[in-house]
């Protein structure tokens, strides 16, 4: 038998077997009559080969071409190329084998869904991260009202340790945006363990008890500022309040305290910012301020004693105040508010910031405003202040304090104006 009549009868086989012939039933028709003229053969496509796609005696009637086989191989060697291109191409590209995640991502800040590009890849997080803070912030353009007590910050508006990067010079006049152009810079380090030029040591004493009346509580001490009480370590500003004075106050009954002011005096309007770590011992008050007079201030003020009545209490965290003094005690009260403290203020430095022009004073941590007053405003020139006291008043600072109660400072950068420049 010739090479063209075994191949005939193979490709006969098989296209039988397909249909659901076997090879008994089909032996006689396999064999042609020896005196039967040879018909043309037919091309069978390759995607003619499915078994139910023809009744058994059009498969009987098909002649396959012995040409086939090289069709079929030259079909197989094309899949193959096409299979191992594609397969090296995931290897070196395999994000075309994977869907991006679309699934709502609720963990995104303020409902911000991923950009998603062709060839990205999300994975689901095993644990959802917590809610960021979003800080209390008080931009009404009325006049204010003294805000809820509130607690601590769960977590920080932005990083520890942070400066605000808001500050863009323009000759000799620095640009602090929303709050105006300044004529002055000063800038406060203690890392040469001695008080920076521009920072002068309080020693003087505040008559707390002469203020006792009907709106406050009985203040049993006055409080004395002493130079003794500053000191530097290690490149850090501590403003102390000695412990164990309860007993053994000061003569005229006053508990020693610590307080640094600016030699200028004639500060108008200013952006500063002051980087400080408070203390956890209870008994004080933190000040950072602008002082001309009890008409004349804005305050941040950190209260260490849960106990004060001033603060939450005992059992909850301790808050931050921000206040502009009345400036006119008979026309109206002083515009306060209290907002959370970082609740790493005990631990890691934040920076503390005044906005005071003459519209508004604006009150930030770590570069996120906090709150906002547009009434009270100061509108004489002054000295800045930083202290750390205690008078023993439980509707303030409460104290004085069992140990060494120590406010920190490492930094003090200020844009201010004076009286001459406005």
């Amino acid at each position: 038998m010739g090479l063209k009549t075994a191949t005939k009868d193979y490709w006969r086989s098989t296209v039988a077997s397909c249909c659901g012939h076997s090879d008994e039933t089909d032996q006689d028709a396999s064999e042609p009559d020896p005196g039967e003229t040879e018909t043309p053969p037919f091309h069978l496509s390759f995607y003619t080969l499915k078994p139910h796609s023809y009744s058994r005696q059009r498969c009987q009637a098909y002649h396959v071409s012995p040409r086939d086989p090289t069709r079929m191989i030259l079909r197989t060697q094309l899949l193959a190329t096409f299979y191992l291109l594609l397969l090296i191409h995931l290897l070196i590209k395999p994000g075309l084998c994977f869907t991006p995640y679309r699934k709502e991502r609720f963990w995104f800040n303020h409902g911000e869904r991923p950009k998603i590009h062709s060839d990205t890849m999300f994975e689901e997080p095993e644990h959802q991260p917590p809610e960021r803070y979003k800080p209390y912030t008080d931009s009404r353009v009325e006049p204010s009202r003294p805000g809820p007590v509130v607690g601590a910050m769960e977590e920080p508006p932005v990083a520890a340790n942070r400066y605000s990067n808001d500050v863009d010079k323009m000759g000799d006049t620095w640009i602090v945006p929303g709050a105006g152009a300044f004529q002055h810079r000063a800038m406060f380090n203690f890392t040469s363990g001695v008080l920076p030029r521009g920072l002068e040591m309080s020693h003087y004493t505040v008559q707390d008890t002469e203020r006792n009346d009907v709106e406050s509580p009985h203040i049993p001490y006055n409080h004395i500022f002493e130079p003794v009480n500053v000191k530097i370590v290690n490149g850090i500003l501590h403003l102390r309040v000695p412990g164990q004075q309860r007993d053994q106050p000061k003569d005229n009954n006053a508990l020693s305290c610590a307080q640094i002011t600016t030699s200028e005096r004639k500060i108008l309007h200013a952006s500063v910012r002051t980087r400080a770590m408070f203390s956890r011992e209870p008994g004080t008050c933190h000040g950072i301020f602008f002082y001309r007079n009890d008409q004349q201030e804005t305050d941040i003020e950190y209260l260490t004693d849960p106990r004060s009545l001033s603060n939450n209490g005992v059992d909850e965290p301790v808050p931050m105040w921000y206040s502009n003094q009345r400036v006119n005690p008979e026309e109206g009260p002083t515009t306060q508010g209290t907002g959370p403290a970082p609740f790493d203020a005990t631990s890691k430095f934040h920076e503390y910031r005044i906005d005071w022009t003459a519209d508004f004073t604006a009150f930030y941590i770590d570069g996120v405003e906090q709150k906002r007053f547009t009434d009270n405003i100061p509108s004489i020139p002054g000295p800045w202040v930083w202290n750390n006291w205690a008078n023993g008043d439980r509707g303030w600072s409460y104290g004085p304090p069992e140990n060494d109660n120590e406010f920190k400072i490492k930094s003090i950068v200020m844009y201010y104006n004076t009286q001459a420049d406005e």
